[in-house]
This record gives structure tokens, C-alpha cells and sequence, in this order.
């Protein structure tokens, strides 16, 4: 047995081929029972033909004559019965093989469906992935794994080597400072 639970259906292969093993023996068992219904036939229309013989002789009572013809009958509807067994076994198996076939059919339909899913879905994830347009810092982020998010800006990316300060000075001290001097920046808290 096959399954296939993350797809949602099962592939029972070998209870398939179970299946059509037990349809294929009672298949045969149904015509072997018919054949064995035809030769009991056969030897009751000749018990009929003996034991007509003999009542002509008198050889026989006519219960004894009744009794063939009647066993005659019997092995008929035996035989009648035997033959229905075999068509509903024939049937059960093409019924089975039908079936069989539409349901690999519909496992396969399952599959291709699947597939496409997949690939729906990693498109789906590529366009999901926000790529910077430049090489940056995240600057802020507006939103967190999950989330759904429209047109709205989610991220804002600096460029640190565009980056400019606009910082006030005590004046006093304007004369100390120098074009290219390190310096530390502290954001406000």
C-alpha cells in the first residue's frame, strides 16, 4: 500500500491487485461450479433416458420415472443459478477493472493538479521576496513575516555612502572642526 497523505489521497496499489485476484478466483470458482452443474445435468437427462427405458420394461415404478425427471429439473435451475453466478462474477470484474482505471485515472488528475499547485505557489513565493533596488541598510521595516501587504512601502533602505548629517554646532567651537574628521552619531532617543 502506497500513501500519500501530504498529497490528501491514498495509492493502495496492493489492495488493487487484491481485489482483482479475489474478483479473478471467484470468477473461475463461479464457471467451475457451472461446468459441475452441466455434467450433473447431463447425468440426470440420462438417468431420465435409462430410467424410461426401464419403466417401459417395467422394470421401474413411475415414482421412480418422476424422481429422475424431477432431479432433471433441480440440475436445471442449478445449472440456471450457476450461470447467473458466473455473469455476476464477469460483471464484478469488469466493474472492478473499471474502476480500477478511474481511479488511477483520478490519481493521476490528483497529481498533475498537484503539480500545478506547486508551481502556483512557488511563483507565488518569488513574488512574495522584497528585493532592495540597491545595495543598503534597512532603515525601517513596516511590517513582520506573514503579514499581508498591499502597495503600501514595507521597508526603507538606505544607502550609507549617500548618507548625509545635517547636525548644529556650538559656534565657539566651529574653528575645531575639519572636513573628513571622524565623528559619532547618536540618533535621539
Amino acid at each position: 500500500v502506497l500513501t500519500c497523505p501530504a498529497f490528501g489521497f491514498e495509492c493502495t496499489v496492493a489492495q488493487v491487485e487484491a481485489d482483482a485476484i479475489d474478483t479473478e478466483s471467484a470468477l473461475l470458482q463461479a464457471e467451475d461450479q457451472r461446468a459441475s452443474a452441466r455434467t450433473n445435468l447431463r447425468d440426470r437427462e440420462a438417468e431420465v433416458v435409462r430410467s424410461e427405458r426401464l419403466f417401459a420394461l417395467g422394470a421401474v415404478s413411475l415414482d421412480t420415472l418422476r424422481g429422475a425427471r424431477d432431479a432433471v429439473a433441480a440440475a436445471e435451475r442449478a445449472l440456471a443459478q450457476a450461470e447467473l453466478r458466473v455473469a455476476s462474477a464477469a460483471r464484478r470484474r469488469d466493474n472492478q477493472a473499471g474502476l480500477a482505471e478511474a481511479g488511477r485515472a483520478s490519481a493521476e488528475a490528483n497529481v498533475a493538479r498537484l503539480r500545478a499547485d506547486l508551481e502556483n505557489l512557488e511563483a507565488r513565493l518569488e513574488e512574495a521576496v522584497v528585493r532592495a533596488p540597491f545595495a543598503g541598510v534597512v532603515a525601517t521595516l513596516a511590517a513582520e513575516v506573514g503579514n499581508v501587504v498591499g502597495t503600501q512601502p514595507v521597508v526603507t533602505v538606505a544607502d550609507p555612502g549617500a548618507l548625509r548629517i545635517r547636525a548644529s554646532f556650538d559656534e565657539n567651537r566651529a574653528s575645531e572642526l575639519r572636513a573628513g574628521m571622524p565623528a559619532s552619531v547618536v540618533p535621539d532617543a
